[in-house]
């Protein structure tokens, strides 16, 4: 659609909370993200409709053979999830963990908290699998040991 709600796939529901679509040629990196158009059929004749998006935060299609998975002969990808690399630098620092607002960085329990990797000199990261209807709307804080 380009950007623009009047030019969007729909999608077809198959139950459940399950929404599929299947879209040709679609370039490596494309950006997506999902709205919701809904009608109020209240207005009698006019219809009105509402269109908002799902998120304020664009998905992006990945051609990593390991982040999509063959259905009945169509390669799938998974936008459940969106795998966030946290990043910090800190010098000094022998053990950074991260820890947040939502089960998949603890729940600001410390004791469930991601522990960062050392990647090069002073710098630590992690990549977590967050689920998608969350990734633009949690908080985070960084902590050592």
């Amino acid at each position: 659609g380009d950007g623009n709600p009047n030019k969007a796939i729909r999608m077809k529901h198959m139950g459940s909370d399950l929404w599929s679509v299947t879209v040709p040629n679609i370039p490596d990196g494309a950006r997506y993200r999902y709205l919701i158009k809904k009608d109020d059929h209240s207005q009698g004749d006019h219809k009105a409709s509402e269109i908002r998006y799902t998120t304020d935060y664009f998905f992006e299609l990945s051609s990593i053979i390991e982040d999509a998975k063959l259905e009945e002969g169509f390669l799938v990808e998974d936008d459940t999830v969106q795998l966030v690399r946290f990043k910090v630098a800190r010098e000094k620092a022998e053990k950074i963990f991260v820890v947040g607002s939502i089960p998949a960085l603890g729940k600001w329990d410390k004791t469930k908290a991601v522990e960062l990797i050392r990647s090069k000199g002073n710098t630590f990261e992690a990549i977590v699998a967050i689920p998608s209807d969350v990734v633009g709307e949690f908080e985070y804080k960084f902590f050592e040991y």
